[in-house]
């Protein structure tokens, strides 16, 4: 697990080094500058973003007309993932690295900050090379998304432990879920959690049956049935030092009349919908059940891949260790060799394509081992076909 610690009073910044600048190979060269320029690199990590997560992350840019192409981009290779601090531990570290950084758009950038990352490396607004939190609730979001496990020290922590940040899942009842969702989501953040991941779903009975399983038999499911098929419930994965127990207990008592009656100022009791007995907030009930949860509604995703006989004899320990360092985990591997049916009906979306036939007649000389991998926590890539000349 990530071990890693950053004091939650030293201000940090989440910083990107995107896809165009990896590809370019420039990404040692700016890590060099970060720290010539007094920034502390406190982690960093090499990934590739599936489309799902890079749409996860940019959010709240979903409104934008760039946003698809943005999510393409963001999703196309590579990034250097960092989180830094000031070494002089300098509270401005987030204005800091956005003055260091330069303007988004690249012609601003090069006219009034030329020697700024974004000037130096960028090539167009959306591949402008290097991205940075825009304030402190965003760059807590951001540390959350992709460092889930990060530790975090208080120096109100009496006991001088450390606190890990933990995950739990929080869903909003579709009776709410319009109506209130601005109101709860805004209290949320005031107890200070971050939205790591979210997802707005329209459950059927089965798939409420099956997250509710045992819940399935008491008196009150029929109606817990009905409440959470009524319409889309929010889903949201909750990040903070101790999520489980602290949002536990900004809940209340799972029984309306007691919330109300007991703790009148909990989310339950103040966002009791009349006349319906089901509460509209749900918590997990431990740390093992909140990872479950998140798991059910944010699911791992399995890919193919393949890795072709030109790379597979002299780089293939390299693939893999690059495979693993991404956080993939190989589940499966066969071996197996390709017919020239097999090999059309594969490539048949390049059935027209003017190199089809030299390319089924490559894909046949081959034997091929399939794997597949998986990326805790994420939604990720999980298949890879490792190609041999069978000669």
């Amino acid at each position: 697990e990530d071990s890693r610690t950053v004091s939650a009073c030293e201000p940090y910044t989440v910083a990107i080094i995107k896809p165009d600048a990896v590809a370019q190979g420039k990404a040692n060269e700016i890590l060099t500058k970060i720290q010539e320029a007094g920034f502390e690199i406190l982690a960093c990590e090499k990934r590739t973003l599936t489309e799902a997560e890079a749409r996860d992350f940019y959010q709240h840019r979903a409104a934008e007309t760039c946003f698809e192409d943005l999510v393409r981009f963001m999703a196309g290779g590579p990034s250097r993932i960092l989180v830094l601090s000031h070494t002089e531990g300098s509270a401005n570290v987030i204005p800091a690295w956005r003055e260091f950084i330069g303007p988004a758009d690249i012609e601003e950038a090069r006219r009034e900050k030329p020697e700024s990352l974004r000037a130096q490396y960028g090539t167009q607004t959306l591949f402008n090379a290097v991205h940075g939190s825009k304030d402190s609730d965003q760059a807590s979001r951001e540390l959350a998304f992709f460092f889930p496990n990060f530790r975090t020290t208080s120096a109100v922590e009496q006991d001088g432990e450390e606190g890990r940040v933990e995950r739990t899942l929080a869903l909003i009842r579709p009776d709410v879920a319009m109506e209130n969702r601005a109101e709860i989501l805004a209290q949320i953040q005031k107890l200070g959690f971050t939205v790591a991941l979210q997802r707005e779903v329209l459950l059927t009975e089965e798939q409420v049956r099956r997250f509710y399983l045992q819940h399935v038999d008491e008196d009150y499911f029929p109606a817990l049935l009905r409440s959470m098929t009524s319409g889309p419930v929010l889903a949201l994965a909750l990040a903070r030092e101790g999520a489980v127990l602290h949002w536990k207990n900004s809940l209340g008592p799972p029984d309306l009349d007691k919330a109300k009656e007991e703790s009148p100022e909990c989310l339950r009791a103040q966002f009791a919908v009349d006349n319906e007995p089901i509460n509209q907030l749900h918590g997990s009930a431990s740390p093992e059940e909140a990872e479950q949860e998140i798991s059910f509604f944010f699911p791992k995703q399995q890919t193919l891949a393949v890795i072709k006989p030109d790379a597979m004899d002299e780089h293939r320990d390299v693939i893999l260790e690059e495979i693993r360092g991404r956080g993939f985990t190989v589940t499966r591997l066969k071996e197996t060799v390709l017919s020239r049916e097999m090999a059309e009906e594969f490539y048949k979306e390049h059935r027209e394509k003017p190199f089809f036939s030299q390319l089924v007649d490559f894909m046949c000389r081959l034997v091929c081992p399939p794997t597949q991998s998986q990326e805790p926590d994420k939604v990720t890539d999980p298949s890879l076909v490792y190609l041999r000349d069978k000669s």
